[in-house]
């Protein structure tokens, strides 16, 4: 019996880790976007880190999205053998007062195979950019909770450079 009880703890912890996550990121969604005005909308660059790959960034100028969401990022990222992953995000910004770096946070969506095995779920996103037009360069963390085929949670982190064009 205390096996079945260990394993169960052991499905809850990255739940409970993923939806205090999703917490910040809603509670930052709220908050007034103050991010760094870029002219260009449309960024496309490389992020490097156990999920390296391609990444792209689109900011949004609507001021009925501005409320929700200042930006939507997507991110492909392979070995080139096996493996293969994707994820999105809607996310909101906020520059750190007396700074030159920004804050964002959100939550998305993921999915990918791996050796032929198909896997998907829930992610969230935060991290910190530091934009000096047309770059950006930023580091990220991205939990992740895997719902199919099996019940897992995972946190991963990247660092990258975007090029606004």
């Amino acid at each position: 019996m205390p096996t079945i009880l260990f394993k169960a703890l052991n499905c809850f912890r990255p739940a409970t880790f993923f939806a205090i996550l999703l917490a910040i990121g809603a509670f930052t969604a709220s908050s007034p976007v103050c991010a760094q005005k870029v002219d260009n909308p449309t960024s496309v660059g490389v992020l490097v880190g156990r999920i390296s790959g391609i990444t792209v960034k689109i900011r949004l100028n609507s001021t009925v999205s501005a409320s929700l969401a200042r930006s939507f990022d997507l991110n492909i990222s392979t070995n080139f053998d096996d493996y293969a992953l994707w994820s999105s995000h809607i996310m909101s910004e906020k520059a750190i007062a007396n700074s030159p770096l920004t804050f964002y946070s959100g939550p998305g969506l993921t999915a990918g195979i791996e050796q032929k095995t198909f896997f998907g779920g829930v992610s969230g996103i935060l991290g910190l950019f530091f934009s000096k037009p047309p770059y950006e360069v930023f580091l990220q963390g991205m939990p992740r909770l895997y719902l199919r085929p099996n019940f897992d949670g995972r946190f991963e982190g990247a660092t990258g450079l975007r090029v606004y064009f």
